[in-house]
């Protein structure tokens, strides 16, 4: 177990990466990242304790199929970009996300990383708050595995979005965008869930229910620009629920 203290790191993809270790770490400066500050994976479960600050990186931290450890705990240095967190990977059990993660108007990056999408296993549900905002790489997707659930918690004054990461100006149409990302997709054998109040743009199947038989419901769901807006391929006994749904500028 590493106890780090008085570490200065300038360098780096990530300057601090942590995959499955805890440790204590105190009185360090954590700047010049490329991608950001700090890593964590498989577990990690560190303990931050004084005076650790992150500076001159595009975003604090990433994390791979897990939540920010509780333990973490940061200054931000002047140079710190604090506009998203990124994230991906199969999580490991269920999980919320919160709106704003890191500061007002922050979002939640969804990256592309090897063959890993973000993914919901078997047993397990992600849950998303009013107001969470997901921006998607070119390629990545939601999938929604076989007996896993997804919940989307929007209202009708604070809607969950998923939309491109290359989306600067959420809410507004920008048709060259169209396909910039995979979409939502229930597998074959998903428990469904409830979705309230969701944005779905640019996806190129903004949600592809594939050999599902469960049945999700959908309450205020708005798809655009899109190429395929629901794509339904031998989902058999499915029975889908919607109240409110608009498609728009999806050429099927």
């Amino acid at each position: 177990t590493p106890t780090l203290n008085g570490i200065n790191i300038n360098t780096g993809i990530y300057n601090l990466l942590l995959h499955g270790v805890g440790g204590t770490y105190s009185n360090m400066n954590l700047a010049g990242a490329t991608t950001s500050s700090l890593y964590f994976a498989s577990g990690a479960d560190p303990t931050f304790g004084l005076n650790v600050t992150l500076d001159n990186s595009p975003s604090p931290y990433t994390l791979i199929a897990m939540s920010l450890p509780t333990g973490v705990s940061y200054t931000s240095g002047a140079g710190l970009v604090e506009d998203y967190v990124r994230f991906t990977g199969t999580l490991t059990g269920s999980m919320s996300l919160s709106a704003n993660p890191v500061g007002p108007a922050s979002y939640w990056r969804v990256l592309v990383s090897g063959s890993t999408d973000l993914s919901v296993p078997s047993g397990a549900t992600l849950t998303l708050a009013a107001g969470v905002v997901m921006k998607f790489e070119l390629g990545a997707e939601l999938n929604i595995n076989s007996g896993a659930t997804l919940n989307v918690n929007g209202t009708s004054g604070s809607h969950v979005i998923m939309t491109s990461s290359t989306d600067a100006d959420v809410g507004n149409g920008n048709s060259t965008l169209r396909d910039d990302w995979n979409g939502l997709n229930f597998k074959a054998g998903s428990a469904g869930g409830t979705i309230n109040f969701l944005d779905i743009w640019y996806a190129f199947d903004c949600i592809d229910f594939s050999n599902v038989s469960s049945n999700p419901t959908f309450n205020n769901l708005s798809l655009s620009y899109c190429t395929d807006g629901l794509r339904i391929n031998s989902s058999t006994g499915m029975i889908l629920s919607f109240s409110d749904l608009q498609i728009n500028e999806g050429f099927a």
